[in-house]
């Protein structure tokens, strides 16, 4: 099951994020959470 999560970014950053429709911004933001997660699981 999936669950949707939502999340504030500036105006700039998301100008930008607009300009590079070729990246799946939606897997960028889950593998950087699963990375920040593995890392504090380490500790």
């Amino acid at each position: 099951m999936t669950v949707v999560v939502s999340f504030r970014v500036d105006e700039k950053l998301k100008q930008k994020m607009e300009e590079m429709k070729h990246i799946n911004w939606s897997e960028v933001v889950r593998e950087a959470i699963a990375g920040v997660i593995a890392r504090e699981d380490v500790l």
